[in-house]
């Protein structure tokens, strides 16, 4: 999907709705694409996505992995959004960061664990 970044109102509506509806994931922009994860529920994911499917700021919106997860990524983070700035300042520290790949879920799962782990993620079990 195309656009022009992360808007503070926006972060601040999605984490107000994903926590009442039990839902958690991360939100990375690079500036001129979004990349979302979700995760919980299974109805309650549907619903968010269907609210951002029927919103008209939202085009060319591809599903690349749908399915059950054993444990979620981002369980602290009703919406944890992160830039394409934070992820080059990780990748000046540690040069082994895995390559953003918005068609590859593993690996878009494990850059935004490594960026996002530091500082607001609690230690995974």
């Amino acid at each position: 999907m195309r656009g022009s970044g992360i808007s503070r109102p926006f972060g601040e509506v999605a984490r107000s709705r994903n926590a009442k509806l039990g839902v958690t994931g991360a939100l990375f922009c690079d500036g001129a694409y979004f990349v979302q994860l979700l995760e919980g529920p299974a109805e309650a994911v549907e619903a968010v996505f269907a609210s951002i499917q029927a919103d008209p700021h939202h085009t060319d919106i591809r599903v690349v992995e749908r399915g059950p997860a054993e444990t979620r990524w981002f369980a602290s983070w009703h919406m944890a959004m992160v830039t394409e700035a934070q992820v080059a300042r990780m990748r000046r520290t540690n040069p082994d960061l895995p390559a953003l790949q918005p068609y590859r879920t593993a690996e878009l799962v494990a850059t935004l664990t490594e960026v996002l782990a530091p500082h607001w993620l609690p230690p995974r079990k």
